[in-house]
């Protein structure tokens, strides 16, 4: 990766890094980040928790009075909830990494080689935040073009590091129907309801079914 902010030495070929950074101010951002991502989530989950309440208030309707695509749709905006609760869950997680690794980039003086184990979170992060729109994380971004130069900064805006957690929350605009039906199934679990229930007006659940589909998703485990 190219850099801005180095020096050749006496030679003219290997470059000397010596960028002074602010640790401080990269913490600020940081914890920016993390505190906006926490804040949403906290509000989705809300929603989300909101909306299942709702989703067993239908089902839990006689059965001449439930509507199948009516439950399924609302499913299916809890799985979103779920997938956008799952992204900054990761987004909090790379923060807290790149948090406990200031020193280390403090101490890189603008040589990206040196933070290169780091460089996927800080690609993700960036990725992540302009997906659900933390604006913060502009400033983050303009750090990483004044630390180690506008070439690294081009590298990591092609996303090809970005972790396969975070993409699997942005892989479709609408859920699968494994992803919903998945979710219905561990809804019934967690309140005793049988897929019996679910499947007297036309779900078609069953576990073995949804093995046949794929194995598991892990956003039923956002928190």
């Amino acid at each position: 990766m190219g850099n801005d902010n180095h020096k050749p030495n006496n030679k003219g070929s290997v470059p000397v890094y010596n960028k002074v950074i602010d640790k401080s101010k990269l913490d600020i951002q940081i914890k920016q980040i993390y505190f906006t991502a926490q804040l949403n989530k906290d509000r989705r989950r809300g929603q989300c928790n909101q909306r299942e309440k709702e989703l067993l208030n239908l089902i839990r309707e006689p059965v001449q009075k439930r509507n199948r695509d009516n439950e399924y749709q609302k499913a299916s905006a809890i799985v979103n909830d779920l997938k956008w609760v799952k992204a900054h869950e990761c987004i909090m997680r790379y923060a807290d990494i790149i948090k406990d690794n200031e020193m280390v980039i403090a101490m890189s003086k603008g040589d990206p080689r040196k933070v290169n184990d780091l460089l996927p979170y800080v690609e993700s992060l960036l990725w992540g935040c302009q997906k659900v729109n933390i604006d913060c994380v502009k400033a983050f971004g303009e750090f990483i073009i004044s630390t180690f130069g506008a070439d690294v900064y081009s590298e990591l805006s092609k996303n090809q590091q970005v972790t396969d957690d975070l993409k699997k929350c942005f892989d479709s605009i609408l859920p699968s129907q494994k992803e919903v039906k998945e979710y219905l199934i561990e809804l019934c679990k967690k309140n005793n309801i049988k897929l019996e229930v679910m499947n007297e007006i036309g779900h078609d659940l069953s576990e073995s079914a949804l093995a046949d589909m794929g194995g598991p998703n892990d956003y039923n485990n956002a928190t």
